[in-house]
């Protein structure tokens, strides 16, 4: 990944004086990051800073969950890797998908 940071901290909304006025997405209740508009603004906001507030903690739990099935003496974590179990071998494919779509560096 590049070395490019992201704006650190919380996210969360706020809106104008009307549910459909522009929702802006402040870092920490107090600087801009960003603004949505259009007919679903109160939706989108919440759910970019939901993504935002959760993805580190998500991506390290999926993390470890996939590095606790790989130090499981060959048994799986759960059984889920388990040669004979289609469905685990299904899940941890699409943990690792996940894990690798999660830290893509960001395309121009």
């Amino acid at each position: 990944m590049s070395d490019t940071k992201h704006t650190p901290g919380r996210l969360s909304t706020r809106h104008g004086l009307s549910a459909s006025d522009p929702r802006w997405i402040l870092e920490n209740d107090e600087s801009f990051v960003a603004v949505t508009t259009g007919g679903n603004n109160e939706a989108n906001a919440k759910r970019l800073a939901l993504c935002w507030n959760s993805h580190d903690d998500l991506l390290e739990a999926l993390q470890n969950l996939v590095e606790a099935d790989l130090h499981a003496d060959g048994e799986g974590l759960w059984n889920i890797a388990d040669s004979d179990t289609e469905d685990g071998e299904s899940a941890v494919k699409a943990a690792r998908a996940a894990i690798a779509k999660a830290t893509e560096e960001l395309r121009p």
